[in-house]
């Protein structure tokens, strides 16, 4: 659901303030290990983006760790990190990641890191924007909406 959720919300800003269309990316579920062009994926590594493939990958045991250890379940917390992720394609979609990618090379290994920290800083910026999204629908729900949970 969350998935579909995203790709309304960007689908709705390319459309309306990019007049382009929004190309929604792939989403890769695994567990333990995959690969990707962009290399192995380990459980570990946690969930990434791979540009070149235009796929999301999310290691099903992150969302344990990030209970368990972070101390950060449930349903939103998880929507959010798969957001983040796609906020990454939406940053490969407006050409931000191949210009970054361009420019590495020539910054210095602090200069670098620093651009990946602001990579990421607007990766949760457009995390926002679908969590506004979902909040506004969230918002507009009326008694009856949903069914309760009866766990």
């Amino acid at each position: 659901m969350t998935l579909a959720d995203t790709e309304g919300v960007w689908a709705e800003i390319f459309g309306r303030k990019l007049d382009q269309p929004y190309r929604p990316p792939t989403l890769v579920l695994f567990k333990g290990q995959t690969q990707s062009v962009c290399g192995g994926a380990f459980a570990a590594t946690g969930p990434f983006y791979c540009p070149a493939e235009r796929k999301a990958f999310l290691d099903t045991a992150f969302f344990t760790t990030l209970e368990q250890r972070l101390g950060a379940g449930g349903d939103f917390a998880a929507a959010y990190v798969l957001a983040h992720e796609i906020a990454h394609h939406v940053q490969n979609e407006l050409g931000i990641l191949g210009q970054v990618n361009a420019i590495r090379p020539q910054m210095s290994q602090a200069d670098s890191n620093a651009i990946s920290v602001r990579v990421e800083l607007q990766a949760d910026c457009f995390s926002e924007i679908w969590a506004r999204g979902a909040q506004d629908q969230f918002d507009s729900l009326e008694r009856g909406d949903v069914a309760p949970d009866r766990r």
